[in-house]
């Protein structure tokens, strides 16, 4: 990739931490990055926030196995009865359902506020890691939910393969296997804070 168009602000602790825009918002780096390498970062975590999202589409958690069925319902309005709105409950399956979604957890929902899979992108970036985050306080706030119910934020077993075969066609098997030694490329736990959930591809 060229060289993005780097910016500099300075903390109330005299550190000056470098940055830029890429199409998804701010990115913070690091001063001196080698761009070139930092491309190749920049795909492997790209390739890892796909699998991250399959997994989620196959309705599979960050261990390799099904996600828990949907069991929670909610209130949907029936329509006027002598003048007044009648309401009942509905299967949360059975809504998504009726919305031509996958009736299962694949924590893709009805989209109030935003979709929380689609605020998942590279928050830092330079030519040694990427980090991947949930990148609004409302879908980290779905995120962690969700990881309370069943856990799911982190690539499973299938997926670590995945991500060493693909770091490898991109590093050199040498490097992959670096990536790996180092906890760089691994099923990480979730990290969460009040701020964010994070792991390093």
């Amino acid at each position: 990739m060229p060289m993005p168009d780097l910016k500099f602000t300075k903390k109330k602790d005299g550190r000056e931490v470098a940055w830029f825009r890429d199409t998804q918002g701010r990115v913070r780096t690091r001063a001196g990055t080698d761009w070139v390498k930092a491309d190749q970062v920049k795909e492997l975590a790209e390739y890892g926030i796909q699998l991250q999202k399959a997994q989620c589409a196959a309705g599979l958690g960050s261990d390799g196995s099904a996600m828990p069925a949907l069991k929670a319902s909610v209130v949907v309005a029936k329509g006027l009865a002598n003048g007044v709105f009648q309401f009942g409950r509905k299967g949360y399956a059975q809504q998504k359902s009726s919305l031509g979604l996958q009736p299962m957890r694949d924590l893709y929902g009805l989209g109030k506020g935003g979709h929380m899979l689609d605020d998942i992108r590279i928050n830092y970036l330079d030519d040694r890691q990427a980090t991947i985050a949930i990148t609004t306080l409302k879908s980290r706030q779905k995120a962690k939910g969700n990881e309370n119910r069943a856990p799911w934020w982190g690539w499973s077993p299938d997926s670590v393969q995945k991500m060493t075969a693909r770091a490898a066609e991109i590093f050199g098997t040498g490097m992959a296997e670096y990536l790996v030694s180092m906890g760089l490329m691994s099923a990480n736990a979730v990290v969460s804070s009040g701020r964010f959930l994070r792991r390093v591809a």
